[in-house]
């Protein structure tokens, strides 16, 4: 990849810098693709992500005591503190609170707070190029499991597919090849393919040839496509935006073509996606229109029902919610937690309703958190975000064109991907967060130089005439 333009005007730390929590960081990057190498502490997985970022905050501290790293304390540090403090407010405030809330919330802070500390140790445009080249590598790993996962599917279906692979619903892994590998389930590594896929396509641009380009994200759209998730039109928008960007082919005439088809096909991906998540077939006669030989109800699928049953525990608790690290909805529709093969044996009979998420941030954030959690996230997105779309204006060349990509990754994985997915709590997204920080102010600091610059030439001169 091309340095990011403006380069030139940004006085860049040397590279030794913290060189020990840079390199840390960047594992615990690429280590965002291997979710399955964990242990469990409680009920709670702790993956080899987790433990470098310990270790990365524990150099970090180090590090900061000897005066290497200096927080400032701007929108997004306070954003972020006030974010994880409606957090703690909604477990001080919940009579169903448990000790396991707060360590989850201490856990969940260290993801939170790399928005206020990664732009201390990625100082660099440099440093940036270098974070993103481990994003690829993280979704090369997660693409050439989930190749394995498939050919495994039809050559050893009752080995590695099992270990590999996903049921779909309540359909076995030998049923269908829905990829989860190296995730523990398919909607995570959809989400996750959606961030890492669209930043390893941009940091590898000019690194490698159009073929292995090509051949690379055929293969994340095949592992995308049958992850059988819709977070899948996520996946495909984030590319696009790579596309929109980078792609400067010989003959220009074919690009109008083919991205206008491919905005076309990403659009109409994600209305039958959407529509398939929340619609259910009925009989005829019944629901809110006829197809066919059957009716369609609009909101009749299982997942409106859990979102429904979430809006009512926000109803009940509206200011604090019902406490930070626990299931919003109390869910009676049986479709959403009874396997589909065992679910026409059960018609009839009385099931207990379950606690469940809202398969839904927003409604997964206030439910848990209440009004007051939900307004602090949204703040915090705001703050990180508005800095990011503004540079797609005021920017130029691979600047702006990696503003681009880092807005479409949120766009999709967090504000399309996350409507149907409690993804707030994903670790590659506050990654993914925290990169934009560090972006935005290593490039409010390239504009504030040639400032500085310009003023002391002015002043010299000013003296040199005095002279």
């Amino acid at each position: 990849m091309t340095p990011l333009p403006g380069r030139e005007l940004t006085i860049e730390p040397s590279e030794g810098t913290g060189g020990l929590s840079f390199c840390i960081l960047r594992l615990g990057v690429l280590s965002l693709a291997l979710p399955r190498i964990s242990a469990t502490i409680g009920a709670t997985p702790v993956t080899l992500s987790d433990a470098l970022l310990v270790a990365f905050y524990c150099v970090w501290v180090c590090q900061s005591v000897r005066g290497v790293h200096r927080v400032e304390w701007r929108a997004p540090v306070l954003s972020a503190l006030s974010f994880l403090a409606a957090l703690a407010v909604s477990l001080l405030a919940s009579t169903l609170a448990s000790p396991w809330g707060f360590v989850k919330l201490v856990a969940y802070g260290g993801y939170i707070l790399q928005v206020a500390v990664w732009p201390t140790v990625v100082d660099s445009r440099a440093k940036v190029e270098k974070v993103l080249v481990a994003w690829a590598l993280g979704a090369a790993a997660s693409v050439v499991t989930g190749i394995v996962g498939l050919v495994a599917f039809y050559w050893d279906p009752g080995g590695v597919n099992t270990l590999l692979s996903c049921g779909y619903g309540s359909l076995s892994p030998g049923d269908l090849p829905r990829l989860c590998a190296p995730f523990r389930n398919s909607n995570m590594l959809e989400n996750y393919l959606a961030v890492a896929v669209p930043l390893g396509l941009f940091a590898l641009w000019d690194r490698l040839s159009s073929t292995v380009l090509v051949l690379g994200g055929l293969g994340a759209l095949v592992v995308g496509a049958l992850a059988m998730s819709n977070g899948f039109p996520a996946l495909l928008a984030g590319s696009l935006a790579v596309l929109f960007n980078r792609w400067r082919p010989n003959r220009t005439m074919w690009r109008p073509a083919v991205l206008l088809a491919s905005s076309v096909g990403t659009l109409a991906a994600a209305a039958i996606l959407v529509f398939a998540s929340v619609a259910s077939v009925v009989p005829a006669g019944k629901g809110d229109f006829t197809w066919g030989d059957h009716g369609v109800a609009i909101t009749g699928a299982s997942r409106p029902s859990v979102w429904r049953a979430a809006w009512t525990t926000l109803r009940e608790h509206p200011i604090t919610g019902i406490g930070y690290g626990r299931p919003v909805a109390l869910v009676s529709d049986p479709r959403a937690f009874v396997p589909a093969t065992k679910l026409d044996k059960l018609l009839g009979s009385e099931l207990a309703p379950q606690w469940l998420e809202a398969h839904n941030v927003w409604l997964n954030v206030a439910g848990q958190s209440g009004v007051l959690g939900l307004l602090a996230l949204l703040v915090l997105l705001w703050v990180i975000w508005k800095p990011v779309g503004e540079l797609t204006r005021s920017s130029s060349g691979d600047s702006r064109a990696l503003a681009v990509v880092l807005l479409a990754c949120f766009t999709g994985a967090f504000l399309f991907h996350g409507f149907f997915a409690a993804v707030e709590e994903a670790r590659h997204v506050w990654a993914l967060m925290a990169l934009a920080t560090s972006f935005v102010s290593i490039s409010e600091r390239s504009r504030r130089i040639p400032t500085v610059l310009s003023r002391s030439s002015v002043a010299l001169h000013s003296d040199k005439t005095q002279q």
